[in-house]
């Protein structure tokens, strides 16, 4: 057998394994479009027909997402070694810099929705779209990428209980055509995307009422992607193979050595694992029975309420002078009739109490299968007291810190790996700034490859567990109040004996800042002058000063001020487009 018979066969032995992964995934595909199609209702096309007044699974995953993805997350750095401490801050800012610049807050987002109606998985490696020019030759430098991979995308080996033990994990992506055809290998058979090639029903089709339409400005085409851990046969150690979709070519795209941080490009949020089996039971699986029995008992009572009339039964004896009247008084009138006996009331349909009694039953019940969802969502109190409420608050937030760990387990992965790429670029070469802790001094400092001489190894990133919180400032300001009060007030001598000082006008501004209450430093004076003279828009006059400060040169930026070009290394992967946007 030469060398492409070789690879034909093993290209067809990826196939079947690609075919049962999506055999193996295809009743969590279609639980994820029901839970999905549940959760947008009639509002997405034609897909649900139903009206659902009480759209529990809606309540629960909006809920739920602010607790678990409320705004930009941020890294933690330490270094093992002395070398590695000093440039861990460092590390840190290039990392949030990557944050900011890529709005990584959107794509946690859309991940942490996936895993509440499955799994949330994260992609992360270099992609193409950063043309330089460098002399005659453009050269496509690429970007570092964080993408969000569909389950309707995903392959994983179907043999595996964990994802750990899986010896292949990918997806399929679309790309540009054009651009596949300059980048890849035996590219004669490929062919431009079309309904046909999707296969089965996705959660995306399921809210198009004809189906996707192909680009004819800028044609795509579907590949597989694929990193196998352990290598393949015939290749050792890590390996990313491309392949072309069935009927478009049997032999490799592209076939390449993983070069990236240790556990590949693929990170997963997961929060109930099952022994023994890859998927996840999802969250809204908990109480989506409810929420169907819920509205089906809703809209019985719809109908009912509609049906619902209220008439008069007239007595034959009553005159049609009498009926007449009857039927033209308004509330509150006084109608003269022979007999009082000759009209009554007659009340048909409606919705029994017995009925709304069981419907308040059903609902206080789905709350208590989502994890207390009236009160993590902030809809209703259920104490009647402050101190009971805060009580059944910290209960309520069991299961959401539990599920903040699973997540912040996650951006620790992702962040070492997206801090990996960042650090080991030979492109990148820009200038840092942060600000000296506890002042509003600016350190800005040169980030070149010389300067990043400390081995990645010896850093420890971590996700900082503050930043899954949501920061509402009036909490900040309960919190800063409280601290300030059970720590800071009853150690205030001590601290005196050993020099310390309280800095009165900086707790008066952040607690004014918080409250938002203007112009408090009106109110106050320091050695005999208003604090708002003593006191500039960043703190302190005597601030700021350019006094030279170890790591770097002290520096303000101006407004209008950008940073560096954006980070630049070697692409793997494709330029980003509307189908494979985080």
């Amino acid at each position: 057998m030469d060398g492409n018979e070789a690879e034909r066969d093993l290209v067809s032995q990826i196939r079947l394994l690609l075919k049962a992964s999506t055999q193996n995934l295809r009743a969590f595909r279609h639980a994820r479009t029901a839970g999905i199609t549940q959760f947008v209702g009639r509002h997405y096309g034609p897909a649900m027909t139903q009206p659902l007044p009480m759209n529990i699974i809606c309540s629960g995953i909006m809920a739920m997402t602010p607790h678990l993805a409320p705004g930009v997350p941020k890294p933690g750095l330490t270094g093992k070694t002395p070398r590695a401490e000093q440039l861990s801050a460092w590390v840190g800012v290039r990392i949030e810099e990557w944050i900011d610049e890529e709005e990584f807050d959107e794509v946690l987002e859309l991940v942490v929705a996936d895993a509440l109606f499955s799994i949330g998985v994260f992609w992360t490696g270099w992609t193409a779209g950063n043309l330089l020019e460098i002399g005659e030759d453009v050269l496509d430098a690429g970007f570092v990428k964080t993408r969000r991979v569909s389950l309707d995308d995903l392959h994983i080996d179907p043999r595996a209980r964990t994802v750990q033990e899986a010896t292949f994990i990918g997806h399929e992506a679309e790309v540009p055509l054009d651009w596949a055809l300059d980048t890849f290998e035996n590219v004669d058979g490929l062919i431009p995307d079309t309904d046909r090639d999707r296969g089965e029903r996705r959660a995306d089709d399921s809210m198009r009422e004809h189906g996707r339409v192909q680009d004819p400005v800028c044609p795509t085409v579907r590949v597989d992607t694929l990193w196998w851990p352990h290598g393949l046969r015939g290749v050792s150690g890590p390996v990313l193979t491309v392949i072309p979709k069935d009927g478009q070519g049997d032999l490799f795209l592209r076939m390449e050595d993983y070069d990236g941080p240790n556990g590949g490009p693929y990170d997963f949020v997961q929060f109930h694992r099952v022994p023994d089996l890859l998927m996840p039971l999802a969250p809204i699986a908990t109480y989506t029975d409810l929420h169907e029995m819920i509205n089906r008992m809703a809209r019985k009572m719809s109908r009912r309420l509609d049906r619902e009339k209220i008439i008069a039964l007239v007595n034959r004896s009553a005159s049609a002078e009498e009926k007449t009247a009857i039927r033209n008084a308004s509330d509150g009138d006084i109608l003269q009739v022979a007999d009082p006996e000759i009209a009554k009331e007659l009340r048909l349909g409606g919705a029994p109490p017995e009925m709304a009694n069981t419907l308040a039953n059903l609902l206080a019940f789905a709350s208590r299968m989502g994890g207390n969802l009236d009160l993590a969502g902030g809809l209703a109190p259920s104490a009647d007291t402050l101190g009971q409420e805060q009580i059944l608050a910290s209960n309520a937030s069991v299961r959401i810190d539990w599920m903040r760990r699973r997540i912040r387990k996650t951006l620790k992965r992702l962040f070492t790996k997206v801090g990996w790429y960042l650090y080991h670029d030979p492109l990148d070469d820009r200038t840092l700034e942060r600000f000296v802790p506890g002042t509003d001094i600016r350190v800005r400092k040169s980030w070149t490859p010389e300067e990043r001489d400390a081995d990645f190894s010896d850093f420890q990133i971590d996700a900082e567990p503050y930043t899954q919180r949501n920061q509402d400032p009036d909490v900040q300001a309960d919190r800063m109040e409280q601290w300030i009060a059970m720590t800071v007030m009853p150690l205030f001598e001590i601290a005196a004996a050993q020099g310390a000082e309280v800095d009165a006008a900086a707790v008066i501004r952040s607690l004014g800042r918080l409250r938002g209450v203007k112009g408090i430093e009106r109110f106050f004076r320091m050695g005999g002058q208003p604090l708002e003279a003593s006191i500039g828009p960043m703190g302190p006059q005597s601030r700021g000063t350019g006094q030279a400060s170890p790591g770097g040169q002290i520096t303000v930026r101006q407004a209008g001020a950008r940073p560096a070009p954006a980070s630049r290394g070697r692409p793997s992967g494709p330029p980003t487009t509307a189908a494979n946007a985080g």
